[in-house]
């Protein structure tokens, strides 16, 4: 592909920004980074661009919508728990566990109080509101900062007829080294529809243990620093784990300090494994791994100074 061919792969998604169609723009990005791997670079200047240049800053407007349709339809009551400094365009009322208290989830950026909407203060463990009084729950960024994600599931479920959950992923907390910068408590993982917590521990925290990335990430200062923060947008479905909600949806927590593990449940199912048995097992796979590695270790040793 030359020059000119490279300016037409990122000319249609520019007019479609210059007409207001960020969304669409940025999937199209989205494929063509997949399409044209050799001119990642160009599109993904172009995806940050576009990007910063939208007037909904929100998640849903950046990368949610081009994932899921929510199904929301005029009338709807809508919750966003959680909704922070930049709440969901979509919610018909908002809540958050501390509205005057910046520090908390914010980073010191003050609540976004919206016209019309009614705010409530309230953890997502325990909220005030009726048994599936909301047509829609959104709940982004949220649970992987709760002391109790038992609770916090429960409830989810109890006041949502359908919902949404997002929480960032295991890696994005280890590159982006943000797991204790946010207070971030959980590792969260969807496997087979299953929604896991993993308590941390003060190591996992660290992640890589430099803000290196998430600098790059808010504020990058060259071209190529730019795709990091377009990473964010273009593959957001790799940085985050994301959970469409259905009336309920099992989950299961992992703490460090507590065994046996509990698996919940719609049917409050439970699964019990020794912390004794399941060090043991993962003493046991390292041991077979080391001993697999010297010995190839060493045979590739014996064939280099054989005569």
């Amino acid at each position: 592909m030359n020059e000119v061919s490279t300016h037409s792969l990122v000319a249609h998604p520019k007019e479609l920004a210059k007409q207001g169609r960020h969304g669409e723009a940025l999937q199209v990005l989205s494929v063509a980074l997949s399409e044209f791997p050799h001119f990642s670079l160009e599109i993904m200047i172009a995806a940050y661009n576009i990007a910063q240049a939208m007037p909904d800053k929100s998640r849903y407007a950046q990368y949610q919508s081009r994932y899921f349709d929510f199904g929301i339809k005029p009338g709807d009551k809508v919750l966003d728990m959680g909704s922070g400094h930049i709440p969901f365009p979509l919610a018909t009322h908002l809540a958050a566990i501390a509205l005057e208290d910046h520090s908390v989830g914010r980073a010191g950026v003050p609540f976004k109080h919206v016209d019309g909407k009614p705010v409530y203060e309230c953890s997502v463990e325990k909220t005030p509101f009726g048994d599936k009084e909301f047509d829609f729950v959104y709940c982004s960024h949220v649970l992987e900062h709760v002391k109790n994600p038992e609770a916090a599931c429960r409830e989810l479920m109890r006041i949502g007829k359908r919902g949404y959950i997002e929480c960032p992923s295991r890696g994005k907390d280890t590159f982006f080294a943000i797991a204790s910068l946010s207070n971030h408590l959980w590792a969260v993982e969807c496997v087979n529809g299953v929604l896991g917590f993993t308590e941390y521990t003060d190591t996992d925290k660290l992640g890589v243990e430099t803000p290196i990335l998430l600098d790059m990430n808010c504020a990058p200062q060259s071209m190529r620093e730019k795709c990091v923060a377009a990473l964010d947008l273009l593959r957001a479905d790799r940085l985050n784990v994301m959970l469409m909600l259905e009336d309920s949806f099992p989950f299961e927590v992992r703490r460090q300090k507590q065994w046996p593990t509990s698996v919940r449940g719609p049917q409050e199912q439970r699964v019990s494994l020794s912390q004794r048995n399941a060090s043991a097992f993962a003493s046991g796979v390292l041991k077979h791994r080391i001993t697999g590695y010297i010995n190839k270790v060493r045979s590739k040793l014996a064939r280099i100074i054989a005569p």
